[in-house]
């Protein structure tokens, strides 16, 4: 095989190796630093990912924080409140309540207990109150 054509197959084969080798080693250098600069972009978007989550987070749980604390606070005045009312006063609170859930203004006569149920308390002779 040391024809002339074998000899020139041979260096064409050889040439075009040589070439590829060439391009994939003169490339090697810019594919590198490609792949650093997108696995540095994208760690830097998983860094910032997590920190919006985690002030997310921190936002949830200090709203949370402050819904509890405030609960705790009018839960303790309104215990305060409601231990010093007596029963009529209460039935009062829970008609009241019980219309404005209905859809009304809770300032009705009925829901404040009826004054027409009320014993005439006028002197005689006083003209009506309204």
């Amino acid at each position: 095989m040391t024809d002339k054509k074998s000899g020139e197959y041979y260096d064409r084969v050889t040439e075009s190796v040589v070439k590829v080798n060439e391009i994939v080693l003169g490339s090697a250098a810019s594919t590198a630093m490609a792949t650093m600069y997108i696995t540095m972009a994208q760690a830097a978007g998983i860094s910032s990912l997590g920190t919006v989550s985690t002030q997310q987070n921190r936002n949830i749980l200090g709203t949370a924080t402050i819904a509890a604390g405030t609960g705790n606070l009018l839960w303790s005045g309104m215990n305060d409140q409601v231990a010093e009312l007596t029963i009529s006063e209460r039935l009062k609170n829970w008609e009241t309540m019980l219309s404005v859930s209905e859809g009304n203004d809770g300032s009705s006569k009925d829901a404040q207990g009826s004054e027409d149920n009320q014993p005439d308390q006028r002197a005689e002779g006083e003209p009506e109150r309204r």
